[in-house]
């Protein structure tokens, strides 16, 4: 693409493109009592993916905070950033 486009806008044209990819299989659902929220596997994200959920529908993706304002909130961005580390 020309120029510099932000993450989040080209997530937002492209995402269903990867639904299908991401569609977790009964036994996997099933499995995951604690993850039952989404038909779909959570994707990692940088920051450059943080925006409305309503903008990628039934796309589910786990992003570090980018406002620290409370421990749990650390812990949160510490654990995202070591699962994270093994893709970039």
């Amino acid at each position: 693409r020309p120029g510099s486009v932000h993450d989040f806008e080209i997530l937002k044209e492209d995402y269903h493109k990867y639904l299908d990819y991401l569609y977790k299989l009964p036994a996997e659902a099933a499995a995951l009592s604690a993850d039952c929220q989404s038909q779909h596997w959570a994707v990692l994200a940088d920051m450059g993916y943080i925006g409305p959920e309503h903008a990628t529908p039934d796309f589910h993706w786990l992003t570090p905070n980018k406002d620290l304002l409370t421990p749990q909130e650390v812990l949160y961005n510490q654990a995202v950033g070591r699962v994270r580390v093994h893709v970039e």
